[in-house]
């Protein structure tokens, strides 16, 4: 389990993510739920994010809530 704090602009939220048993791991969870991770294409390749600000970023057209396929 590690701490992460929200990537959203001004925003300081925070929650721990949790990569259960031994690895290789194939998936987290946040102890906190609305959260989420998104991949990124510059670094940091992956930013978490609160419920708050993934909503506003969906909003803005910056993220999306649904996968995409390459």
């Amino acid at each position: 389990m590690f701490p992460v704090e929200c990537s959203g602009e001004d925003c300081s939220e925070r929650t721990s993510f949790l990569l259960p048993g031994d690895s290789p791991y194939q998936g987290g969870m946040f102890l906190e739920a609305g959260w989420t991770a998104l991949a990124a294409q510059e670094m940091p390749a992956l930013t978490f994010l609160c419920k708050r600000c993934f909503e506003r970023e969906v909003v803005a057209g910056n993220a999306r809530s649904e996968p995409t396929s390459h």
